[in-house]
């Protein structure tokens, strides 16, 4: 699903941010990237969604270089990937149930009303999917852009920082939610700057601070 090899990148004070990288993550596994700060997690987030070049070393999404791909190839490589970040900018005007029917709508998503409805229920969102996205409390809008961004259940879902800023219960089950997706068919990579609950089982990778 997911390689990394010898990879490096980004320079800060002239060191490599990253630096010899390597990973290996299967289909339907979960992985947890703990790095040593937020803009590291970033700097990850935008090498494997090929935003960016890495300074060496490679990454294949089910065996393809996000970063070489021509500008008109991306947007049908990015219907394999769900990305969630702080506060990622939804729809405010629209309903949950609208928030959700638009991501599909954009894949080209024929089976609307399942997964809608599966989302809304996975994540907890059934009893408000038609109150609009401007009157929900900060924990509603993180399961909603959670809820979105893995709607389509897409074969790899990356998701940098998913509980930061958020209650403990609510960042604990954002975190549950994330784990069992990987039973619906889909591969999880968290990058964050804490260490996953152990109860989950993720596999736990960390990046040294350079």
């Amino acid at each position: 699903m997911l390689s990394i090899l010898e990879l490096k990148a980004g320079y800060r004070r002239e060191r490599l941010i990253i630096r010899d990288l390597n990973l290996q993550v299967d289909r339907r596994s979960k992985l947890w990237i703990k790095c040593p700060h937020f803009s590291v997690g970033r700097l990850l987030m935008a090498l494997i969604t090929g935003q960016i070049r890495p300074v060496g070393g490679e990454i294949r999404i089910m065996g393809r270089k996000p970063y070489m791909l021509s500008s008109a190839s991306v947007p049908y490589f990015m219907r394999n990937l769900g990305l969630f970040w702080p506060d990622i900018p939804l729809l405010t005007e629209g309903t949950v149930r609208e928030n959700l029917f638009w991501r599909l709508a954009a894949l080209g998503e024929k089976r609307h009303r399942s997964l809608i409805e599966s989302a809304l229920s996975l994540f907890g969102l059934t009893s408000i999917a038609d109150v609009e996205v401007s009157k929900l409390s900060r924990s509603e809008r993180a399961r909603v852009a959670l809820a979105r961004a893995t709607v389509s259940v897409p074969p790899l879902i990356i998701a940098l920082e998913p509980a930061r800023d958020l209650p403990e219960r609510e960042a604990d089950r954002i975190l549950r939610i994330l784990s069992h997706l990987t039973a619906l068919g889909s591969t999880v990579i968290v990058i964050a700057s804490d260490y996953p609950p152990e109860s989950l089982g993720f596999k736990l990778v960390e990046i040294e601070e350079r």
